[in-house]
């Protein structure tokens, strides 16, 4: 199901009294509300194929969430059913953006038996992964899981489809996207 994504601006009474007590200038407050009527027409839709992932999210393919560990524990909805195990693979760099032709597989398990994995080695900072899950009941296994996503910007839409779920690793130990000591 697609929803609507909204941002909270300065308006109302907080912001008339920001721009009386003179906090926020004219030109700013209008900007502002430009910003507010443009996110305002800008949303998006996932839709999941396969194992629906809990953590991290997926995000758009062009911006994917930074997660905070290099040791990341990636977990999904459950399936329904008893003897149920998963296979895990988090790959570098897709190749054409499609799990059937990926780079380089950096971790790879089969049957897991809950519905979350801890990621051991660490992983590399600074990096793009992608991850995907599937599942095994007896001979029966599953397409590796994938979404779409759709972003609406005004009258622009933008298409992924198919794509394994991404992730970026921190830039460094302190899982900052700048170096500390250069402010």
């Amino acid at each position: 199901m697609c929803q609507r994504k909204t941002i909270d601006i300065f308006c109302g009474t907080r912001g008339a009294r920001l721009l009386s007590k003179g906090r926020l200038s004219w030109k700013r407050w209008v900007d502002l509300l430009l910003l507010a009527c443009l996110l305002l027409n800008t949303y998006g839709c996932i839709t999941y194929h396969g194992v629906t992932p809990l953590s991290p999210l997926p995000g758009y393919p062009a911006s994917p969430a930074t997660i905070p560990s290099l040791q990341p524990v990636l977990e999904w909805e459950p399936s329904e059913g008893t003897e149920v195990t998963y296979d895990v693979i988090i790959v570098e760099g897709l190749e054409g953006g499609r799990l059937y032709n990926p780079g380089k597989t950096v971790f790879y398990r089969e049957g897991i038996t809950e519905n979350k994995v801890k990621i051991e080695p660490p992983l590399v900072f600074d990096r793009l992964y992608w991850w995907s899950v599937r599942t095994r009941n007896g001979d029966k296994v599953s397409e590796w899981s994938s979404y779409d996503s759709v972003a609406m910007y005004g009258n622009v839409s933008v298409t992924a489809r198919n794509y394994p779920y991404p992730f970026r690793t921190p830039v460094n130990e302190n899982g900052l996207h700048d170096d500390p000591t250069s402010h």
